[in-house]
């Protein structure tokens, strides 16, 4: 118990078994399986709807969706191909540079791609404004 911080030692100091106290923790925060597959079910939507936002950068909208997957992993609901899902929801962008199959792109030349191009945007943008 020594390692527990004091609000959690609170809450299970009386008990006498640690399958009680473990209990008594798991409930607290919120493994049930009706919490477990509320949580599910909402970051399955998060996922499946995922898209850049307008204001977002690569690195943004990445660490955003990294967020997604890792809280489905912490729930044990594992997607194995979500590099598949980046891939479809950027086909436009990656075409644009590149002629590669994208079942075969790996995500870190994908995201360096990606990161090219929202550079070239950037450009064009300020050369816009700039120009009469």
């Amino acid at each position: 118990m020594c390692s527990l911080i004091e609000v959690e030692y609170e809450k299970v100091h009386s008990y006498k078994s640690s399958k009680d106290m473990w209990e008594t923790l798991t409930l607290a925060y919120e493994r049930t399986s009706q919490v477990k597959d509320a949580r599910i079910s909402i970051l399955v939507y998060q996922y499946d709807l995922f898209k850049m936002e307008d204001h977002e950068t690569i690195d943004q909208m990445f660490g955003r969706f990294q967020i997604i997957i890792n809280n489905l992993r912490s729930l044990e609901k594992k997607y194995d191909n979500y590099d598949d899902h980046i891939n479809q929801n950027f086909v436009k962008v990656t075409t644009l540079n590149t002629s590669k199959d994208l079942k075969k792109f790996p995500m870190e030349e994908l995201l360096s791609t990606l990161k090219v191009h929202e550079i070239e945007l950037i450009r064009m943008k300020a050369k816009e404004k700039a120009s009469p």
